[in-house]
């Protein structure tokens, strides 16, 4: 099946991002607006026919979506790993890696998605064996029982796993392979939000930007293998380097000049969001009001096909 791509670009977000500032503003009740959210995604995409795909909105989504995600895949990168290595560095090595991706012919492409797609659902599974023995029911109560709470963290998760998707998308008449893989990778990601939550409880869960890598530390296989948590955070990389690429593709569509332009543009930003920090908790607090504006902006030429019906 084609749109293993919607499977990455669905999850993109969620690391850095959504996962905890669900966790922060939703506590316990996350997995209620988990699976709201992901209800709502997956009803609203059957429930349109088409989205904007002009050059104009292909060029700022794409620019908006490779931003953000190279910016919290450096950020994670510097935090996590390489607390004394140059941002510089840092950034310029993700950007190439998605310059290539982008420059990679279409069907050579799909045999790596293919590969990859498999090596993360493995990758999953793997990570539910390991922290099986760690969870912990009692870090699920009491339930947070503030319904609008509840709601704002729904219509967030449907945000950051629809929009991406959508927007890099572009066609969705295949919309039964869509929703697959769309379905394919939220699942995954309320599986992961759960495990966080039930292996960290509220309090230390709500403390991290990276729960979801947090957890992985406690993370031993086979009662040996341990300190695995940086391998299993891989799949966490390919998902903001894929969407990396796709972004750069959605800025082609003005030309391969416009692309290569856009690359150094993109660099100075990603490093000067990482560099200086204060940009990237602008961007934590803020980032569902970006997907509402990208959103209102895919949807235009619905409303304007409704209105001329009219």
């Amino acid at each position: 099946m084609k749109n293993k791509m919607v499977y990455f670009n669905g999850r993109a977000l969620f690391s850095g991002l959504a996962i905890s500032y669900i966790f922060l503003h939703v506590g316990t009740g996350f997995w209620i607006s988990g699976i709201i959210g992901f209800l709502l995604g997956l009803a609203f995409l059957f429930s349109i026919n088409s989205v904007n795909t002009s050059r104009f909105y292909k060029f700022i989504s794409g620019f908006a979506f490779t931003l953000i995600s190279a910016s919290v895949l450096v950020n994670m990168g510097h935090t996590l790993y390489f607390k004394d290595m140059p941002v510089s560095i840092l950034t310029v090595v993700p950007l190439i890696g998605a310059l290539i991706i982008s420059e990679s012919k279409a069907e050579p492409l799909k045999k790596v998605l293919h590969v990859l797609f498999i090596y993360s659902i493995v990758l999953f599974f793997l990570k539910v064996l390991g922290l099986y023995p760690h969870i912990d029911t009692e870090n699920f109560y009491p339930i947070e029982r503030d319904f609008t709470k509840i709601l704002w963290g729904a219509f967030v998760f449907a945000l950051v796993g629809i929009v991406p998707v959508l927007s890099l998308k572009g066609d969705i008449k295949d919309k039964k392979s869509i929703a697959i893989y769309y379905s394919v990778s939220m699942l995954t990601i309320l599986g992961v939000s759960f495990l966080a939550m039930a292996t960290l409880g509220l309090k230390e869960a709500q403390v991290y930007r990276y729960p979801e890598y947090i957890m992985l530390k406690k993370v031993k296989l086979l009662n040996f293998i341990s300190n695995v948590d940086s391998f299993f955070n891989f799949a966490v990389i390919l998902d903001a380097l894929l969407t990396m690429s796709a972004g750069l593709k959605n800025i082609e569509f003005y030309g391969k000049k416009s692309k290569f332009l856009s690359v150094p543009i993109l660099g100075f930003l990603i490093w000067w969001s990482c560099y200086e920090n204060w940009p990237l908790l602008l961007l934590y607090h803020y980032f569902p009001f970006i997907l509402i504006f990208l959103l209102i902006l895919l949807l235009f030429p619905q409303k304007r096909k409704y209105n001329s019906e009219h």
